[in-house]
């Protein structure tokens, strides 16, 4: 699973933008800006203290990992949860900004000689899950190159295509991404993208392709609930999505304290 879905290419968390305009065109950024509004606004992103979800993969219905988030964009305290492949139970606790923290492995401490690694995939977590959930707001963020690739029609729908790569910025800066913003909602439909570690020259062709669906609004924020394969058939949801103001402290320090929103 993590070989297919790390995907996230910037080490920037969401913040406001404030990127190289001079590295996308004039139509690119039109389209970006009015996706940005389509979803609620830079303004309604802005006001996100506490963001809670559940990253989960499904294969033929069956769900194969489960990862859980809740990120305090204000502070930048992180707190995920997960099974490794050795079906360990991991919680970290960490700040993105600095990417120090604590693990726990089964409740316990983790030994002091395991505990960057766990950190690192920890942040390595925060990276790839959060872009499945947040991509259409990073479009403009430091280091993204945004092209307008032109119209496309598909399904009966038209779409304006935008291209994304990366100028030497995050964890696979040879990442590609293809963009179908919808001309009518102007919200995402679908991604394809051509991962650095795939074979041969990156092109659409030979992109793998998702659609984007089950918009929905957290008080003026929309975002997309899932995400299908167009071949294949995996799907990635979050059935644990929303919007906080408020939490308690001790669930950024404390294993023992729930996370909050749990099923």
């Amino acid at each position: 699973m993590q070989k297919l879905f790390l995907l996230a290419s910037l080490l920037m968390g969401l913040s406001a933008p404030g990127w190289a305009q001079e590295q996308a065109d004039s139509r690119a950024v039109a389209v970006a800006d009015e996706m940005v509004e389509a979803m609620g606004g830079q303004t309604a992103w802005d006001h996100v203290r506490y963001l809670r979800f559940d990253f989960v993969v499904e294969r033929e219905g069956a769900e194969v990992a489960r990862v859980r988030h809740l990120w305090d964009r204000h502070l930048g305290r992180y707190r995920v949860e997960w099974k490794d492949r050795e079906g360990r139970e991991l919680q970290a606790f960490f700040n993105v900004n600095t990417r120090s923290g604590r693990v726990w492995v089964h409740g316990e401490p983790a030994r002091d000689e395991d505990e960057q690694t766990h950190l690192d995939r920890a942040y390595g977590r925060f990276i790839n899950d959060t872009y499945w959930l947040l991509m259409p707001w990073k479009l403009k963020d430091p280091g993204v190159k945004l092209e307008y690739v032109g119209e496309r029609r598909l399904a009966g729908q038209t779409y304006d295509l935008l291209h994304l790569s990366f100028d030497n910025v995050g964890l696979t800066p040879g990442d590609h991404y293809w963009v179908y913003v919808n001309r009518t909602t102007r919200r995402m439909d679908r991604w394809a993208y051509f991962l650095q570690s795939f074979e041969g020259a990156p092109s659409l062709e030979k992109a793998t392709s998702w659609r984007w669906q089950e918009w929905e609004d957290f008080g003026g924020l929309r975002l997309s609930r899932e995400k299908v394969q167009e071949k294949g058939g995996t799907r990635i949801h979050f059935p644990v999505l929303a919007v906080l103001e408020r939490v308690d402290d001790r669930v950024f320090e404390s294993p023992e304290t729930a996370l909050p929103g749990e099923p």
